[in-house]
């Protein structure tokens, strides 16, 4: 049951994480760059789907990768950040109703790589201080 609830916790603030860094790069480039367009519920709910895609692809939250814990978790996001980046460009290029600025396309993605690393180094120091045995 605990390994359940840490990876839902883990799902949860991963789609968290993403949706912050879109409305926060669109707020960026719109204060920079003029750039206008409003996320939607719509942007919010495929950039959701897309992850959780891209993860299952890799088995970002099986209990297999939650085990061995550093090594199997950072190959798998590492894996489904490029493919998620992949898939939302695609995603972007067939939304015929609105027009992504470049500019925004590249804050989203590095904001997404840096925010992913930094939150796994973060998840594992915790890990690591509050798991391991000093005997």
């Amino acid at each position: 049951m605990k390994k359940k609830s840490l990876t839902f916790l883990f799902a949860v603030s991963d789609i968290f994480l993403i949706t912050m860094c879109m409305f926060v790069c669109a707020s960026l480039s719109g204060k920079y760059f003029d750039y206008t367009k409003n996320i939607g519920l719509v942007d919010v709910l495929f950039s959701g789907m897309i992850w959780m895609l891209s993860a299952c692809l890799f088995g970002l939250y099986n209990e297999s990768t939650m085990i061995r814990h550093e090594r199997n978790v950072y190959k798998a996001t590492m894996k489904s950040i490029l493919v998620y980046i992949v898939i939302f460009q695609i995603y972007t290029i067939f939304n015929n109703n609105e027009s992504y600025l470049n500019i925004f396309l590249l804050f989203f993605c590095l904001s997404v790589i840096f925010c992913f690393l930094l939150s796994r180094l973060v998840s594992s120091v915790y890990l690591w201080r509050n798991f391991s045995s000093p005997y």
